[in-house]
């Protein structure tokens, strides 16, 4: 518990929800700006998908380094063995549109 409240912490001390949310916002200006003489249906979905697929390495960036300053909190032993027993019920390898695969993130706690 107090290795996911480490990570938590982490996301607010970096200010990664501002960064995202800058993030976020820069990349829908960006992608408005190419596609704005779509059709406007076709744009709005070009744009949705644009988003989506862009924000992902920045999630997964910020997740990682979530995880390392974790790790300086409480120790790499303890955010590893958290990751491995919220991956129980998961496939380890399988990422998601805003988290790294659990096998990457203990990958990048061990190597750091």
């Amino acid at each position: 518990m107090l290795a996911v409240f480490s990570h938590e912490f982490a996301h607010f001390k970096k200010n990664h929800h501002l960064l995202k949310m800058s993030a976020f916002l820069l990349i829908l200006f960006a992608g408005y700006c190419v596609l704005h003489g779509f059709p406007e249906f076709m744009m709005w979905y070009a744009l949705l998908a644009y988003t989506s697929i862009v924000m992902i390495p920045i999630s997964w960036h910020l997740e990682l380094e979530a995880d390392n300053m974790g790790k300086v909190f409480v120790g790499g032993e303890h955010m590893i063995t958290a990751l491995e027993k919220i991956s129980i019920d998961r496939d380890p390898n399988e990422g998601s549109e805003t988290h790294p695969p659990i096998n990457a993130r203990i990958r990048a706690l061990k190597a750091h």
